[in-house]
């Protein structure tokens, strides 16, 4: 984003939506500076929306006050994309309609 001062993974600015994704090594002692960057974000108008990882045994991340998705160390990044599209369609429905238009089409889910 031109002009933050704060490092983001993704932006969709046209949906005034951010995704951060949250690896369990990077993030486990992280709780308090991702509740701060999130409240900032979402105070300046963004919907925030993260992804958590667990750590290898399973251990979770702390819970943020935001909308989010779990996921594994080892699972498949076409089951976490497809929750991911999930929670994003709830969050702003009409945006991903196309998505999943496209995606019920598929033959093989």
């Amino acid at each position: 984003m031109d002009g933050c001062p704060i490092p983001i993974d993704f932006v969709a600015a046209e949906l005034g939506l951010v995704i951060e994704y949250d690896g369990w090594y990077w993030h486990k002692e992280k709780f308090d500076s991702d509740t701060r960057k999130s409240r900032l974000l979402e105070e300046l108008g963004w919907t925030i929306v993260r992804i958590r990882e667990r750590g290898s045994r399973q251990e979770r991340l702390p819970v943020l006050d935001v909308p989010f998705i779990e996921c594994g160390p080892n699972e498949s990044a076409h089951v976490v994309a497809e929750r991911i599209c999930v929670l994003l369609r709830s969050l702003v429905p009409t945006a991903f309609k196309e998505i999943g238009d496209a995606y019920s089409a598929l033959p093989d889910k």
